[in-house]
Parts: structure tokens; sequence; C-alpha cells
């Protein structure tokens, strides 16, 4: 998508009224000129007159910013939802840890012994590692995420709505998750494993103790090699593909819905609009994942330089994936797999709303300019020529 005009087709046989609504509506009529003189860019939801230059150039501009514009975007998003959010993931992970080594009776009783015993900032144990890496992450998300549609705008071409369906938005946020996996799987693991040390929590003699991020990095590798930075890298794939298919799935729908309730005849998704489709959308990205976090999470924090206690061979696909969830269940039965669910779903609303409306905001405050590149018309003076 580097290369703008592959991703414009002229609309052959498209017949005038075929233009977007509010194209009509903001100027009163159509533009005078021919509809061959009009190309389709589904990338940017415009149609432009091949007989201005200049929009062709603006039309370049644009899609060179677009991926610098979804990385950026993605990047302050990801360090507003971490800030927002990490407090109640500490809470999270204490509580996914298998007992006795987190001995909390639930979310407020893991809140209250850690400020009691760490202080305050104990809830914020670890952030150094997803607050350094997050941008990353969440910069790789968006722009997967963007990509995937833009691919799949352009490839509906009998289509000028510039809008993603459904099914489209969640084969977009598959892709997303896919991708994602990978890069994450490090971050998730260091996060962890600095998460599940502390005064609150009872740490066995011979337990390792690390002493902030680039330690805990180093002593994995030390004692794992490199390929123990992406120990449960299977279960974050199988956690983050559903997990963004319902997150961007629901976030589509719901600014459609939230949109035309609140924002009327606006063509631009309200802040309030934005808050409420991406605290929505985090709920449902958390609620289809969750059980694979918890498979995830006790996969991660298996004891270093210790063999695998759930696969028994380096050669199982799923990493120990299905043995784990099944010990978890046979341990303490279906609620297991949920322990932690209350203060995921307490971040998940407000830590996905900052991220959007932080993803949006980026976009609108320093790209907006060169996205909506306006439709050519001819003036009133002009057109009575």
């Amino acid at each position: 998508m580097s290369n703008s005009t592959q991703a414009c087709t002229r609309p052959h046989s498209a017949p005038s009224d075929a233009l977007p609504h509010h194209h009509a509506s903001d100027h009163g009529e159509h533009p005078e000129h021919g509809d061959h003189h009009l190309v389709w860019c589904p990338r940017h939801n415009h149609y432009y007159d091949d007989r201005k230059v200049e929009s062709f150039e603006e039309i370049d501009d644009t899609a060179e910013l677009s991926p610098l514009r979804d990385f950026i975007a993605g990047s302050c998003a990801g360090v507003s939802s971490t800030v927002v959010g990490h407090p109640f993931d500490t809470v999270k992970v204490r509580l996914q840890m298998n007992c006795p080594s987190a001995p909390f009776k639930g979310p407020m009783d893991c809140v209250m012994q850690t400020v009691q015993k760490e202080g305050f900032w104990g809830l914020y144990k670890g952030m150094v590692s997803p607050m350094t890496t997050v941008p990353l992450v969440n910069a790789v998300v968006f722009s997967a995420y963007e990509h995937a549609k833009a691919v799949l705008l352009t490839r509906r071409l009998n289509d000028t709505s510039g809008v993603l369906m459904n099914h489209e938005a969640m084969m977009a946020g598959a892709w997303a998750g896919f991708v994602n996996s990978i890069v994450v799987t490090p971050v998730e693991l260091v996060k962890c494993h600095l998460q599940a040390q502390g005064e609150a929590i009872h740490m066995a003699k011979d337990e390792i103790k690390f002493h902030g991020t680039l330690d805990c990095v180093k002593k994995i590798i030390q004692i794992d090699g490199m390929r123990g930075l992406w120990r449960g890298h299977v279960a974050t794939m199988v956690r983050e593909v559903p997990s963004y298919v319902g997150q961007f799935g629901t976030y589509e729908l719901l600014q459609r819905v939230f949109s035309a309730q609140l924002d009327g005849e606006n063509d631009k998704a309200s802040t309030a609009t934005t808050l409420l489709a991406g605290g929505f959308a985090g709920c449902v990205c958390w609620t289809v994942s969750y059980p694979q976090d918890v498979i995830k999470s006790r996969l991660q924090l298996q004891p270093l330089g210790h063999a695998p206690l759930f696969a028994k061979s380096p050669y199982i696909p799923d990493g120990g994936f299905m043995a784990c969830a099944k010990a978890i269940v046979r341990e303490q039965g279906w609620r297991g797999l949920w322990r932690g669910y209350t203060p995921c779903l307490l971040r998940a609303f407000p830590s996905n709303a900052a991220g959007f409306a932080t993803y949006e905001m980026v976009k609108s405050v320093f790209f907006m300019d060169k996205e909506n590149v306006p439709l050519p018309v001819p003036s009133k003076s002009k057109a009575g020529q």
C-alpha cells in the first residue's frame, strides 16, 4: 500500500448517484464533470478528479504518511492504556498465580495487601517492561490492523462505502493478533515475572529474584537461552487472535451504532463515541480471551531452569497449553480459568477507552489535513461558464 496509485481504482460504470451522500449534501449537487474523471480510493474513502494533478500528489503524500501515522498513533495509545490499566493488571496476574504463592482472598484483598506491604507504587511493579515496549506492541497492532483493513477495502472494488463490514473487521483483527503475538510474548513473560514477586507474595527460598526489567531479561537468557523469552508463545497466540477479533469487530460495530445515536449527521465520531466503543470493545476483547490468558500466565511463570511442567517434549505443538488447562480445571475447577477476571474487566474499559481515544485523537490532530483530501468541485462561477 506504499504506492497510492495501486489503491485507487476508476469506477468505469458507477453512476453519479454512487457518490457518498455526504459529498452531495455538502455541495448541494454532484460535481458537474463526468463520472469517467472520478477515481475512487478506498484507502482514503474519497473520489478524486483525475484532471487535478495536485489531488494525486496529495494522495501520494498521504499514502506515504499512513504507516507512520498508524505507528505514532498506536504508540501513543499504548502509553495511555498502560498508565491507566497497569495497576489492575498487577492484581490480575497475582490472582492468577498458583496457590500457595499468592494467598489473596480476592481482588480487594490483593490491592490492600500490596499497598500495605509495598506502597501504592507496588501496583505499578513491572510497568517498565510494558512501558518501554507497549508503544512498539500497540504500533504493531494498529499498523497490522490498518494494513489489513486497507487491503480488504481495496479488494472491494464494487463497494465504494469505504467502511469495513463486521466480518472484515474481525479478519483484520485476527491478522493483527497473530502478528502481535510474536512481538508481545517476551514482553508478557518479563512483565509477569516481575509482577509475580514482591513483599506481598510468599516466594520460595530457591526462587530466582529479579531486580528490574533488564536483570529479568538477562537471567532468562542466561538460564533458558534466547528461546526462553518466547516461553508461552502458543498460548499467547491463542489469546491474541480471538482477543483482537473481538476488540476490532466490536469497536467498528459500536462506533457505527453510537455515532448514529450520538453524533447525528456528523461524519466524524465524537470523543464520547470513541470512548464508549473502545471501552466496550475492551470488555469483549478480554471476555473472549481470558481463560487463555490464565493458562498463558501459568505457563510463563514456570520456574526458570526447570523442565517444563506441562510440555513433556519441546516438539509438542501447543507448548503444553491443553495439559496446563486440564491441570487448572483439575485443581481449581472451571472457575480457576476465570481467576482474576474482575480486576481484568475493571481495567479493560478505562484502559481500552483511553487507548482508542488517544489513537483517534493523535490521527485527528496530527494527520487530519493529510488524510481528508477533499473532492475537487468546480465553483459556481466556473460551473456557469
